[in-house]
């Protein structure tokens, strides 16, 4: 029978498997709650809410993992790890509130980050928004952050993005996602065996993956190994015309040419041109265009083409 429980005060651990396949309604915790163990409270499909004290430090793996009904989840300001799947396939989740003196996590609209913005970690699933735009802090997308997301229909990744993990966006109802640079890292699922589950970044989704145009990275091979049920399509980036003077260029043993100029630095030009060659990039300016070598130095005034603007 469905039933609320009262965890009495004094309690510092919950156990593995302890409440696993259990109709509880709902949990009170008390504020002594240090941990809560793998598998704690699998498959509990009658739980709508999830308080956790301050005092909690840990939630194991799986520990919420199929909690179906669950709508919404208070993170106290004490917790310090989450382990993988802690709240896997809860595919109801609309928001998670995180206490603002956590200093580990935190909130934003409802979506799960690290504390410092940089690692996006959960996604509610039966989030009623249909456009999300990843924020330009985030260098990574944590295993499953989208996965099952039910009403998302558009995804935007910056190029901030540099690593993607497994299973991302699984069986999200996504219609198109849009990257703005070069492909990030997207990690496999190796279990502790070291048996290798694939990457399966976009498996169950039909969408289309849009990517810019004359990143290399960008491979056939590495889109079938990400979405082999996608449809993928280059675009054009919106040109804005830089006007600068190079001092130098030289072609480094990728064979990628790497330029430096008064105004920009080595590393913006590269990871925002990602050039072939610097024709392809370069239009012909005073000097007229620069025609490819083994390096040197001279001045050239130049204009970037298909570079975003504000880059």
């Amino acid at each position: 029978s469905e039933k609320e429980i009262v965890i009495p005060e004094g309690v510092t651990e919950i156990d593995a498997y302890v409440f696993q396949y259990n109709n509880l309604t709902g949990v009170t915790f008390p504020d002594s709650l240090v941990s809560i163990g793998e598998r704690a409270f699998f498959y509990c499909t009658s739980l709508t809410e999830l308080v956790l004290p301050d005092s909690l430090m840990k939630i194991g793996e799986s520990a919420f993992k199929y909690c179906d009904n669950l709508r919404s989840i208070n993170i106290g300001s004490g917790l310090k790890q989450m382990e993988i799947f802690a709240f896997g396939e809860c595919n109801g989740l609309t928001d998670i509130q995180v206490s603002e003196e956590n200093e580990n996590y935190k909130s934003e609209d409802g979506v799960l980050f690290s504390k410092d913005g940089k690692e996006l970690i959960l996604y509610p699933a039966a989030k009623e928004v249909q456009e999300y735009a990843i924020g330009s802090d985030v260098t990574t997308v944590a295993y499953a952050a989208f996965a099952n997301a039910s009403n998302l229909a558009s995804v935007s990744v910056p190029k901030s993005v540099t690593s993607i993990g497994a299973w991302a966006f699984a069986k999200a109802s996504l219609s198109e996602v849009t990257f703005a640079g070069d492909a990030p890292t997207f990690e496999s699922d190796i279990d502790d065996s070291g048996y290798d589950w694939g990457k399966g970044t976009f498996a169950g989704v039909t969408a289309t993956g849009y990517y810019p145009e004359g990143y290399k990275s960008w491979t056939e091979e590495l889109m079938q190994d990400i979405g082999s049920d996608m449809t993928w399509e280059e675009y054009e980036l919106p040109g804005v015309a830089v006007s600068g003077t190079i001092t130098s260029w030289e072609q480094d043993s990728d064979a990628e040419y790497l330029l430096y100029d008064s105004q920009w630095s080595y590393a913006e030009i590269r990871a925002d041109l990602a050039l072939e060659t610097p024709q392809l990039a370069l239009s012909a300016g005073t000097g007229g265009a620069v025609s490819s070598g083994s390096g040197g130095s001279y001045e050239q005034t130049f204009t970037f083409d298909g570079v975003e603007a504000g880059t």
